[in-house]
């Protein structure tokens, strides 16, 4: 069964393993041949880049912000 990826650059998305498991990271660069994504962390208040597999990363659901109640 082949899964096929769609990301872009850009993109939001939630590192899934590594010492960085659960990190929120924003997609820079996309390399389709070798299924490999690199990715800004912010670390610390600092922003770096990682390099991870497809595999390694899902995308965020943004959570929807609900209407404003009528007052």
């Amino acid at each position: 069964m082949n899964k096929k990826f769609e990301f872009s650059i850009g993109e939001k998305v939630r590192i899934k393993v590594g010492p960085f498991q659960n990190f929120p990271a924003r997609i820079v660069a996309i390399n389709a041949q070798k299924g490999r994504l690199r990715v800004k962390v912010d670390i610390f208040g600092r922003t770096q880049p990682v390099e991870l597999a497809f595999l390694d990363v899902e995308k965020s659901v943004e959570p929807k912000t609900p209407p404003p109640s009528p007052n």
